[in-house]
Order: C-alpha cells, then sequence, then structure tokens
C-alpha cells in the first residue's frame, strides 16, 4: 500500500513539486508513508519539504525519531517538519505550527496553509542556484557538532571528496568556508606566513569570481588583511561568524553575523541560511567580527559572575532549581544563566566550548581595546580568572568552568543529586520574539512561577 501510494505520488507529482503535506502521520500507515518520502528525498536527491500533521504529539515524537536514520542521507537541503514539533533531516532548522489535527477543520486547515506557506518561501530553504562546489575547511567544533571521522563519512558517503590542502580545494570549489579556532589557524589555511604566500594555502589555489566565507570569530585586522589578498586575486570575502551555542548549531538555528557587500551576501546568503537561517547585517566588513568577539566578552563576564552568586545562595541555603528558576524572570537573567546553569547542574560546565576558546576572545577583545585606549578593567580580571581555570583544570575544559573555581576554593559542590535530576532531560530552543532572542527551555517547568493575573 505504502509502495503504491509513493508510486503514484512520483507519476503525479511535477518535477517541481517542492512540499508534501502528510496527514495522520503519528502511527501506522501515515508513519510508513513519512519513512517512504524520506527515503525517497535521501535516495533520489530531490530537495523536498515533508510537512507532518497530527494531534498526537507523543506519536508524532516517536514517527520522528524513527527518521533519524535519514539524517545523514538527506544532503540536499530536503527538510521534514511536524505539526508542534520538528525535525530537520539536514541540520538547518526545526519549525512550529499549532492547531493542526488530522481531520484539519478551520484551526487546522488555517494551520496546514501556514505550514505549507513556509515551506514553500522560507528563506531558510531558498535551494542554492547551481553553486558549483563547496569547500569547508574545518571540521571541529564549528565545522559540526563533532569531530574528525564520525562526522566525514556521511559526507563522504553521500559524495563528498578529501582535499589534500587549501589549494585544492580553492581550484575545485567554487564557495571555500572556513571555521578554525584561532586567527593563526586561518592565515595558515589561506596560506598566509608572515608576508609570504605559500603554495599549498587557499589563495594559491583561489580562482576570480570564487567567495570565500570565514565563520571563524577570529581577529579583526587580520580578517581585513586577508580580505585584501582574496580580492587581489578577483574572489570576493565574507566574514560570517556564528552565535548561539552549539545546541542551537546541531539544530540550524545560529545566528549569522554578516559583513559583505550586498551583491557577495545577496549571492552567498542562501548557503549562509542552510546553518544559520537568522542573519544580521552588520555592514562594512569586519564589524561583524568585533560584534562577536564583544558578545562572548559579555558571557565571560557572566560566565564568571555566575559561580559567585550560585555560591552565596548555597551557602544562604536556598534550594538551587528555586534559584535558577527565579532568576530567568528576573533582570538578572542573561543567556548564560539560561543556558550554563544546566551545565553546571550536570557536572560538564559547558565543554562544548573550551576555556581555551573564550580565553583568545577575551584576548583579541583586549587588543581591540587597547588600539582604541579602552580601559578594561574588569575583563582584565576575567581573563586572569580564565588563566587560572586552564592552569588548574586544562585547556579544553568547558567555557563555564569558572564555576568550578568558586565550588573548589569554596569546598563545596553546588549541584546535588535532586539538582541533576532536575535537569537530566533538559533541553532548549531559540526563538526570536520582538527582535530579541527568546530560550525555550524543554524537559524542564518552573514550578515556582504563580501568575495571578492576565496581564494586557
Amino acid at each position: 500500500m505504502v509502495d503504491k501510494c509513493l508510486s503514484e505520488w512520483q507519476a503525479a507529482a511535477p518535477p517541481c513539486a517542492r512540499v508534501v503535506l502528510l496527514t495522520g502521520a503519528s502511527r501506522g500507515y501515515g508513519r510508513a508513508l513519512a519513512w517512504a518520502f524520506c527515503r525517497e528525498a535521501a535516495e533520489t536527491g530531490r530537495c523536498l519539504r515533508l510537512a507532518l500533521v497530527s494531534r498526537d504529539m507523543a506519536g508524532m515524537k516517536e514517527t520522528v525519531s524513527t527518521l533519524e536514520p535519514l539524517c545523514h542521507l538527506a544532503a540536499n537541503g530536503s527538510s521534514i517538519s511536524a505539526g508542534g514539533f520538528g525535525l530537520n533531516l539536514s541540520a538547518m532548522s526545526a519549525w512550529l505550527c499549532r492547531g493542526v489535527n488530522t481531520s484539519l477543520g478551520a484551526r487546522g486547515s488555517f494551520a496546514a496553509r501556514r505550514l505549507l506557506r513556509f515551506h514553500a518561501s522560507s528563506t531558510t530553504h531558498i535551494d542554492w542556484p547551481q553553486p558549483g562546489r563547496v569547500g569547508m575547511i574545518g571540521l571541529g567544533q564549528l565545522g559540526t557538532a563533532v569531530k574528525g571521522e564520525a562526522f566525514a563519512k556521511p559526507l563522504l558517503d553521500a559524495g563528498a571528496q578529501w582535499a589534500g590542502s587549501g589549494k585544492v580545494v580553492a581550484e575545485q570549489c567554487d564557495v571555500i568556508l572556513t571555521g578554525l579556532p584561532r586567527p593563526e589557524h586561518v592565515s595558515a589555511a589561506m596560506g598566509i606566513d608572515g608576508d609570504r604566500i605559500n603554495e599549498d594555502g587557499i589563495l594559491a589555489g583561489l580562482k576570480p569570481g570564487a567567495v570565500w566565507i570565514e565563520h571563524s570569530t577570529t581577529d579583526f585586522e587580520n580578517t581585513v588583511k586577508i580580505r585584501a589578498e582574496v580580492e587581489k586575486r578577483g574572489a570576493k570575502a565574507v566574514a560570517a561568524p556564528v552565535t548561539g551555542g552549539m545546541q542551537i548549531l546541531k539544530v540550524g538555528k545560529m545566528v549569522a553575523l554578516v559583513g559583505a557587500d550586498e551583491e557577495t551576501f545577496q549571492r552567498v546568503k542562501p548557503l549562509i541560511s542552510l546553518s544559520a537561517p537568522r542573519i544580521i547585517r552588520c555592514g562594512e566588513f569586519g564589524h561583524e567580527t568585533v560584534v562577536k568577539i564583544l558578545t562572548n566578552m559579555l558571557c565571560a563576564v557572566q560566565d564568571c559572575a555566575m559561580g559567585e552568586v550560585m555560591m552565596v545562595a548555597k551557602k544562604s541555603g536556598v534550594d538551587m532549581k528555586l534559584l535558577f528558576d527565579a532568576m530567568r524572570i528576573s533582570s538578572g537573567n542573561s543567556f548564560c544563566w539560561e543556558t550554563e546553569f544546566a551545565r553546571v547542574a550536570d557536572g560538564s560546565y559547558c565543554p562544548d566550548f573550551t576555556a581555551e576558546m573564550m580565553a583568545k576572545d577575551i584576548q583579541l577583545g583586549q587588543g581591540l581595546a587597547a588600539k582604541h585606549g579602552v580601559p578594561m578593567l574588569m575583563h582584565g580580571q576575567v581573563a586572569q580568572i580564565y588563566e587560572m581555570c586552564m592552569a588548574k583544570y586544562g585547556r579544553d575544559s568547558g567555557s563555564t568552568i569558572p564555576v568550578k573555581l568558586v565550588e573548589d576554593a569554596c569546598q563545596t559542590p553546588l549541584a546535588d543529586e535532586k539538582l541533576r535530576e532536575a535537569f537530566k532531560d533538559w533541553t532548549y530552543t531559540t526563538e526570536i520574539v520582538d527582535g530579541s532572542y527568546a530560550i525555550i527551555h524543554k524537559n524542564i517547568d518552573n514550578p515556582h512561577l504563580d501568575i495571578s493575573r492576565k496581564i494586557s
């Protein structure tokens, strides 16, 4: 029955068909059809948007989980979303659509139409128009959520190829992306050695008309210098550092801070949107790097402050979960508080972004401050705290590790079994609300919140 339905769709659907709305997808026949359509997209390379609809959200979640084995196969831009729950097969983004049910009806019909319009027109899913070949240098924390061969294998299975050098990448690709830890790593990949250009770097193979997209958080002066070398060769440069945290990177909802001329930006926007559908235009090339560095510097201050306020609460007998819940609806709230408190609770201290990475960004910011004559008393202290943490816990310790420094100084762990239990299934996503980031917590509640009346 499933094969018959799929065959009928293949025969009837025009080649340009992009969206399939599948109702009753939470179990049985609907679930089997969802699998069949996903397999069709993965095996044929067809860019397909599959929208799943059901009233049973628990069953819908099970359906989506059964499709996870196809995630690494759908490298063609295919995606799937479900009413009230979303998973993107190519790690681009997830969507939310409420009011959809199997029989549709007035509310469901409206929501289904909205979902279809979104899939058909979303700039997040503009198909990259014949890009030629895209090369990526840097497959670690930024290039993906996992490292090395574990990440490379599905790409190789899907047709990607290893390149022997940056020069080979540039010779064979129309777009080259770099996502590397430090300025010196970017320079090395480009083939810049002081005033000399090496023969095996990206610059040596860069073609006129190609585009270099820099995703690294790196030095302002270095980025501008490399841009000049890129443009000497008739290519274009785009700086697009990303922000939002590794959890958001994994679900394709990052924010990209982009600096580029308008023509080049419009050319690469669909490609950048695949991993970072939220884009902030930062105008002049280089300004995006300044903004990204300052963003991480503020996070560093908050990471250092978190440990101190948490320990004061602990010593005062305040319940840690209560502290988290109260703070996240108070004037002291922040992105770091909402997303990194749980990393203290589980004892990992946010390992996806290391203390060394944070220290690097503080150092870059201090360099900018020195250039412009801005005193950095607070960040000078924060820089020293991170140096102490790296010496004691290692350079690969998580960026929230200053909290542990306070725990050890007071010989008092902040997390206990009760707190670990509260956060054991916690995760989060984000939405843009009125132009600002909003954290959407999952698998955790706020039992301490009592809203006595509706506020208009």
